[in-house]
C-alpha cells in the first residue's frame, strides 16, 4: 500500500493506507441537498489530503469508510 505522498493527479486506481481524520457532508443549503461528502485523511508519515466523494458516489462508498 502507498502512502499520500506518492498520489498523482488524476489517481483512479491502487490503494493507500490512511486514516480518516474528518467526514462531513456538504450540504446545499437552499435545497437542503446532499452536494458531496468531504474527507480529510492522514498517513502513517503524517501526510494529509482532502478527499471529495461527488453525492452520485457517496451511497456506494460511504458503507466502506470508518472515522
Amino acid at each position: 500500500m502507498g502512502m499520500l505522498d506518492k498520489l498523482q493527479s488524476r489517481f483512479h486506481s491502487g490503494t493507500v493506507c490512511a486514516r480518516i481524520s474528518r467526514m462531513w457532508d456538504a450540504i446545499n443549503t437552499k435545497t437542503n441537498t446532499l452536494i458531496r461528502l468531504d474527507l480529510i485523511l492522514l498517513d502513517a508519515k503524517g501526510n494529509d489530503i482532502n478527499v471529495q466523494i461527488p453525492a452520485d458516489n457517496v451511497d456506494t462508498m460511504r458503507s466502506l469508510l470508518h472515522e
